[in-house]
């Protein structure tokens, strides 16, 4: 029984400390400089750079919102006169100063959006402890696009778009009850919940999965993060078409789980995947392709009654 009980007590532990390092905020982050980025993300630095320092440029403005568990959240908010629509852009997980979307901002606003660009919670200039892997950030997400609505009116146009944990984030608030302004949801290699990844990741990392998930999954509940809340359950209950993109090299995000978020759509939703992409890297790797298919889903989702989301 006492070694029982031991064994026990040095799974819960492990369990802990890997839940820790997996949600914990990490230190500020190195802006500005190619050890920001590593492995094949490094290859495009000067690419990636140079969209981040484009949006500088043009001074964006600092924006603020109060989460609904009351944490500041901070970004960057570009308006375009006349503006078709907004993009919301949410980034992956422990993402570095802007980089995540840096190859698309010129193309938004060039096409006549409105670009915002948050923080999400515990990282950045936004405020919070705990990376939650979507579960909260869905409802950050809910609040930027009703900050947008109060500053723009009634009748703007929201299209929510995220990278990794940030597709993962917008295909779950997909679940909630967004405004009817939201038309569409672009999603780059998204997972399909934050357990498979954190399985998954394990797997790829050589540590045993269990059973020290099982032992995280009910801390993690403790600290508010049911780790098995689902962008496939949140997709069937939205009605709201979706363009998945995910890069057929990826090892870190699975592309099944893309094939998976799209088989929820139910027909409202579009994969494209881009042969030899690593994660994140579809654009860079494929403008053209990448361009092509925002451009097509947007034209459809802007220009029709499907981009409404229905109750």
């Amino acid at each position: 029984m006492t070694i029982a009980i031991a064994i026990a007590a040095v799974y819960i532990i492990s369990a802990a400390v890997f839940l820790k390092l997996a949600m914990l905020r990490s230190g500020p982050n190195k802006m500005g400089s190619r050890s920001a980025v590593s492995g094949a993300w490094s290859r495009y630095f000067n690419e990636i750079q140079a969209g981040v320092d484009w949006l500088y440029s043009m001074q964006p403005e600092r924006v603020e919102i109060s989460s609904r568990d009351g944490l500041r959240l901070r970004g960057y908010f570009l308006p375009v006169e006349g503006a078709e629509a907004t993009v919301i852009l949410m980034h992956g997980y422990r993402s570095r100063e802007l980089f995540d979307f840096s190859c698309v901002y010129r193309h938004w606003h060039e096409r006549g959006f409105n670009i915002l660009v948050p923080w999400q919670r515990a990282h950045g200039l936004s405020e919070g402890k705990l990376i939650c892997f979507g579960v909260k950030e869905r409802f950050d997400c809910l609040r930027w696009a009703e900050y947008i609505v109060e500053r723009l009116g009634p009748d703007c146009k929201i299209i929510l778009e995220g990278m990794s944990m940030g597709a993962a984030t917008v295909l779950m608030a997909a679940g909630l009850e967004l405004p009817g302004n939201v038309r569409g949801i672009i999603a780059d290699c998204g997972f399909t919940s934050p357990y498979e990844i954190m399985e998954h990741t394990m797997r790829r990392w050589r540590i045993p999965p269990h059973p020290y998930l099982d032992a995280m999954r009910p801390l993690a509940r403790l600290l508010g993060v049911p780790l098995g809340v689902s962008t496939e359950d949140a997709l069937r209950r939205s009605s709201l078409p979706v363009l998945l993109i995910h890069g057929g090299d990826d090892h870190v995000v699975p592309p099944e789980m893309s094939r998976r978020n799209l088989a929820a759509c139910g027909g409202r939703g579009e994969l494209l995947e881009v042969p030899g992409a690593g994660h994140g890297l579809s654009y860079l790797v494929d403008r053209a392709a990448c361009e092509a298919a925002l451009t097509a889903f947007v034209q459809k989702i802007l220009h029709s009654e499907s981009g409404r989301q229905h109750a």
